[in-house]
């Protein structure tokens, strides 16, 4: 259920993902070879700079001895790549020195939310999280575990939005709760506090967008609700 966060260059209309080592265009990937690839890399990773012939040659072919040739056709996918049907000029060649990307760049982390909370030893533990539906409770079988006899055995789960997570209460005994509030669904956002049950187990939910939360929520509340629905 963990991963690392995965980087991009942004530049113009194109994505440059280093993760997956793919190019793409709106969305569109486009084929590179591994060469083409590193050779592009190399650029946008120095945007704005001059990058030596010798230093890219030995970037892109750092064990083997290749002529300069090799280099020139890769520049010369590249451009057809990334300025076909534009008048954007992105790789400009410095006579006799070498080449230097000339379009703004920019670099982009994908947010990996994150649950962290005090275990039994009152050690901090950290979960990233990043599938579509997270369970947690007192069952072994739930993606986080709490040992905790008023947690229930699937007492909450995480969902995935567009814009981060939510938190489902699934009918638990005593209750998931939000920032105090106790709540039926709610969206989080970066420090909210999750208490579950009747000890509030608490975990803290965090994006790389820091503690930005943690006050009265908009949440929907599971006791208000049912009350009304008695009325």
């Amino acid at each position: 259920m963990s991963r690392s966060p995965r980087q991009f260059y942004e530049f113009g209309p194109f994505c440059l993902d280093i993760s997956e080592r793919q190019l793409s265009q709106e969305g569109k990937l486009i084929a590179l070879t591994p060469k083409a690839y590193q050779t592009l890399l190399v650029l946008v990773e120095n945007s704005g700079q001059i990058v030596e012939k010798e230093y890219l040659m030995r970037s892109v072919w750092p064990d083997a001895f290749v002529e300069e040739g090799g280099l020139t056709r890769n520049i010369s996918v590249l451009r057809k790549v990334l300025e076909n049907g534009s008048d954007a000029s992105y790789i400009k060649t410095i006579p006799r020195r070498g080449y230097r990307f000339a379009v703004k760049v920019r670099k982009r982390t994908e947010k990996v939310p994150n649950l962290r909370w005090l275990n039994s030893a009152g050690e901090e533990e950290n979960l990233p999280i990043s599938g579509d539906e997270i369970v947690i409770g007192r069952s072994s079988d739930a993606d986080l575990v709490l040992a905790n006899a008023y947690v229930s055995r699937r007492h909450a789960k995480l969902v995935k939005e567009s814009q981060g997570y939510a938190i489902i209460d699934l009918d638990s005994s005593h209750g998931t709760f939000v920032n105090g509030q106790r709540i039926d669904r709610c969206e989080l956002q970066s420090g909210d506090r999750v208490s579950l049950g009747k000890d509030r187990v608490e975990l803290v939910y965090y994006t790389d967008e820091g503690d930005t939360a943690g006050k009265t929520t908009d949440c929907h509340d599971a006791k208000s609700a049912k009350e009304a629905s008695r009325e």
